[in-house]
């Protein structure tokens, strides 16, 4: 389902019970959190490969993006996001040289 869907990105989480929903009145929570935790490496591994091919394609092209801040990694670095809200990350030095609107 990840590679037919083909997002860029996804929020993923393994199953916890909510109390007070259907599923959690009609179904034991009956796998394991070593289970749980593993299904769930192996699609944030997934989704990883899907993601690198997004980005892949992005590779040369240009885009206006709104600089959100200092990445978290390095000072050198800026992050922003693209009108499609994906996020980038680019040396705060080639901004320098560049003009701003």
């Amino acid at each position: 389902m990840i590679e037919f869907a083909d997002y860029s990105m996804s929020y993923m989480f393994f199953y916890s019970e909510r109390p007070g929903t259907l599923a959690a009145r009609k179904y034991p929570d009956d796998i394991t959190l070593e289970v749980k935790k593993r299904r769930l490496q192996e699609i944030i591994n997934l989704q990883s490969q899907v993601s690198y091919r997004h980005n892949q394609r992005d590779l040369g092209k240009v885009y206006e993006v709104l600089i959100e801040g200092d990445s978290r990694k390095s000072e050198q670095d800026f992050v922003a996001a693209t009108p499609k809200n994906k996020m980038i990350v680019f040396l705060s030095s080639w901004l320098s040289a560049r003009t701003i609107h």
